[in-house]
């Protein structure tokens, strides 16, 4: 996910927006912690679970935190450099292709007008040696004609970091 935007990192430049949605507890801010970048981050984590988002703002209270459903209603996001959309698109549970495909584009949909920049997403591989029935195996021609089509023709797959999943990386077309 930092591939998008290691490069501005720096302690001389301003602080990149980053909205991190699909939070969850925030493992990924501290994963940035980690690795030194969260002093040039500011850190915005937005989830639908009440609690994550509780234990979130317990761990890391400086950050910023919504708790809600944006495709009820995504009054008052914001605008951010970069989004991050890390595991809500693996696995689709109960839902069916088409449904998950729909709710896919229905998210990218509210979020592509909120960042400037780019926005990374990450989805099962197609390419695996057997599928599971509540993952969600992306199909990645399906996801080329869904960017071009709807967002933009910059994008990158990265299929090529070890795990039976691709990551999606779709910047603006500035």
């Amino acid at each position: 996910m930092t591939d998008m935007f290691r490069s501005e990192l720096s302690d001389v430049a301003p602080p990149i927006r980053l909205l991190d949605f699909a939070c969850g507890t925030s493992h990924f801010y501290g994963y940035l912690q980690e690795q030194g970048w969260s002093e040039q981050i500011l850190y915005t984590g937005i989830d639908i679970n009440p609690y994550a988002i509780e234990i979130s703002r317990a761990k890391y209270p400086d950050n910023t935190y919504a708790c809600m459903d944006i495709l009820e209603d995504a009054a008052g996001l914001g605008h951010y450099d970069y989004i991050t959309i890390n595991g809500l698109f693996t696995q689709k549970k109960n839902m069916t292709e088409g449904q998950m495909r729909q709710f896919l584009h229905d998210i990218l949909t509210v979020l592509f007008p909120l960042y400037l920049k780019g926005l990374a997403f990450n989805a099962m591989s197609g390419h695996v040696d057997y599928r599971k029935d509540d993952a969600f195996h992306l199909d990645l021609n399906w996801i080329a004609d869904l960017m071009v089509s709807r967002f933009s023709r910059n994008f990158v797959f990265r299929h090529d970091y070890g795990l039976y999943e691709n990551t999606i990386f779709l910047y603006k077309n500035n």
